[in-house]
């Protein structure tokens, strides 16, 4: 897996895969006993210095996803409860609005839209299409199975979801 992950620059699949390290390594080492206030300080900065170091590598990318996330908000308020049914669509109706509207427009925004066909976020994706309550529903589902199997104690699955 360590090998593959450079060569993809995908920040957040980095990111998916030092969430999921932690979780496992937590879970069956059991680490509670090591956490204190240093060692939580020392992860925030850890993590927060990532960060910085995942939005430098690739800016107009991470400017691109800020503004994609941004839009993808805006038409969600629009049918908030039942969703738009289809993504690109109700983004691109969205994004038209928003330039329309000519309030508090960025000169990089005009550099990074596009018509995705995601938000690449799979929750506000989900969320625009089918709705909040639906995302909702999904998530509690999520969090079932993954204490499920908590429960029996197959840590390596629980992480993969």
């Amino acid at each position: 897996m360590l090998s593959v992950l450079p060569s993809t620059m995908s920040r957040t699949s980095w990111i998916a895969f030092g969430v999921a390290s932690i979780y496992v390594m937590f879970k069956y080492f059991d680490l509670r006993k090591y956490i204190n206030i240093k060692v939580l300080v020392i992860f925030f900065f850890v993590i927060l210095s990532l960060l910085i170091f995942f939005f430098i590598i690739k800016v107009d990318s991470a400017l691109g996803r800020i503004f994609i996330w941004k839009i993808s908000l805006l038409a969600l308020c629009e049918s908030p409860f039942i969703g738009h049914g289809n993504f690109p669509k109700a983004y691109m109706n969205a994004q038209e609005n928003y330039f329309c509207q000519r309030k508090g427009i960025k000169s990089w925004e005009f550099n990074v839209a596009d018509c995705p066909q995601t938000a690449f976020n799979d929750y506000l994706t989900i969320s625009v299409e089918h709705g909040v309550i639906f995302t909702i529903f999904l998530i509690i589902l999520l969090l079932l199975i993954i204490n499920r199997y908590n429960k029996q104690r197959e840590y390596w699955f629980a992480g993969a979801l």
